[in-house]
């Protein structure tokens, strides 16, 4: 009978927890910018002085763009809500000047440096306390004789093609009654005229401290060697069945004489971390007991090129009989091993570990998963009946994620549950209906923030809450999603797109016959 590791069955997984109250609505989207934007012909408070004529600046020719004047990001920074307003709460509302050729770019830049004297976003002031606005200029001084000098805000370098012979523009002298208000004491603002409000974003929660230390979450599966070793053993002896059939290998017959002995050396020809060298000695153990194998290194060694993992030695017909059967097994499950070995680097540190699904080669599964381990990965399921993984169609034919949820942990018997979901809806629903264990599908990391998050909310009421990424991880995201805040990463790639790891089995010495007979 084969070996089950017992699961710890989820917390309160028979009496699930009433559903929590309403949650937060989505944040609202940007108000009008009309609302929030200062114009120019706003009225003052009855006390403050009126605004200046605004600025005239040099522009050589209507098709000369404005620094910083293409406006299409989202005006709230975060792309959800506000697309289609952003450029009206840029300047000022559906009647602010547009930037398509057909208004003049002086009275343009005029407009938007009139509105930029209240900053976008921020509420108009109260009248009682008729203060300067913060980004208030000094009056401009009189007019002397000669050209004036253009507007500073014109790059210098910005219209080489200015033709010499343009008329100076004159700034007619300030007619304002001095200002005789208190000085502003408040905080200047930094923003240049077409910078948008900035919309924070939600921290990702620092990671989170695994219940037992190193020990393994509910639902992680612990090997049993001796299962491990009488899958190897079985698929040895159905691969060397399929190699050699009942002839045998008629190369080796043909060309190696008989009773030749030999030994070869298993090199490594890559960096990588090696698995599956016990394959090996079964291979050779099965296919002529008198082949000696001496392996040199563990399964989970970090290997370098040159490196020796194995010697083997004995009759000659035999070593390269089972030359072949040897090479596959060990570079394929060495191959999972680097391969997992790299996402565990690319996550360390955060607490995060790296898991296997059942995305396995078929026959090869406990193989696969023990070079999973060798890499420092963590295993799931060895298949469907250790534990329950509520799926997209589950959901589908129970009728939604709640009585999905709700008929696993009842038909559980002190299995492990899982339950996938695919949006924070999904997410509210499963852990109202009893989940403990969630698989985030197809998140991105933004978005896992944000499940994370509410997640460590619900934790309140709940208990503790595991959470798993699946779907759009590779090694160069592996560790945003780790950041975010999840305590596994459910990689199919670790052994269905596990590259091989580069070995080979080369003889370095050729000898006679053992005790002069043949074999």
């Amino acid at each position: 009978m084969r070996w089950r590791s017992r699961r710890n069955p989820a917390p309160d997984a028979q009496t699930p927890p009433p559903a929590p109250g309403p949650g937060a609505g989505p944040d609202e989207g940007p108000s009008e910018a009309g609302d929030a934007t200062r114009r120019h012909d706003e009225e003052l408070p009855p006390n403050a002085a009126p605004l200046p004529p605004p600025p005239v600046r040099v522009v050589p020719s209507t098709d000369a763009a404005v620094p910083g004047g293409d406006h299409a990001g989202d005006a709230d920074g975060a792309g959800d809500a506000g697309d289609d307003d952003a450029g009206e709460e840029l300047f000022g509302g559906p009647d602010a000047p547009s930037h398509d050729g057909d208004q003049d770019w002086t009275e343009a830049a005029a407009q938007v440096r009139a509105e930029h004297a209240h900053p976008i976003g921020a509420p108009d002031p109260d009248p009682a306390d008729a203060v300067e606005p913060t980004d208030a200029v000094e009056p401009p001084a009189p007019p002397t004789a000669g050209p004036v000098e253009a507007d500073p805000a014109v790059p210098v370098d910005a219209d080489p093609a200015t033709p010499a012979d343009d008329p100076p523009v004159v700034v007619p002298p300030d007619t304002r009654t001095p200002d005789t208000r208190t000085p502003d004491t408040r905080t200047p603002d930094t923003r240049t005229p077409n910078d948008a409000p900035v919309v924070a974003t939600p921290a990702a929660p620092p990671p989170r401290q695994r219940p037992d230390g190193d020990g393994p979450l509910p639902g992680d599966v612990a090997l049993s060697p001796s299962d491990v070793a009488a899958a190897a053993r079985a698929v040895v002896r159905r691969a060397l069945e399929e190699d050699l059939d009942v002839v045998g290998d008629v190369t080796a017959q043909a060309t190696v004489p008989a009773g030749a002995t030999g030994r070869a050396r298993m090199l490594v020809r890559a960096d990588g971390v090696v698995a599956g060298l016990e394959c090996v000695a079964l291979v050779y153990d099965h296919l002529d007991p008198r082949v000696k194998v001496v392996t040199t290194a563990r399964d989970g060694d970090r290997v370098r090129t040159g490196d020796v993992v194995a010697v083997v030695s004995g009759p000659l017909r035999s070593v390269l009989s089972g030359e072949r059967i040897a090479l596959n097994l060990v570079t394929h499950l060495s191959g999972v091993a680097t391969l997992t070995a790299r996402y565990v680097d690319a996550v360390a540190g955060t607490g995060t570990v790296v898991r296997d699904t059942r995305k396995t080669t078929p026959g090869l599964r406990l193989l696969e998963k023990a070079a999973v381990q060798a890499g420092g990965g963590v295993n799931h399921r060895l298949g469907l009946s250790d534990a329950l993984l509520v799926k997209d169609n589950h959901v589908a034919a129970a009728g939604g994620v709640a009585e999905a949820t709700r008929a696993a942990l009842e038909g559980a018997r002190g299995r492990h549950v899982q339950v996938e979901v695919d949006s924070l809806e999904e997410l509210e629903l499963a852990v109202a209906a009893g989940a403990r264990d969630v698989l985030l599908d197809n998140f991105d990391p933004e978005h896992t923030v944000q499940a994370v998050t509410r997640l460590r909310e619900l934790e309140r009421d709940h208990g503790r809450i595991a959470v798993e990424c699946s779907g759009g991880l590779d090694l160069s995201t592996a560790r945003a999603f780790a950041e975010a805040g999840a305590d596994r990463l459910a990689v199919g790639a670790l052994t269905h797109s596990a590259p091989q790891l580069d070995l080979a089995l080369d003889l370095d010495g050729v000898g006679p016959p053992a005790g002069g007979t043949g074999t």
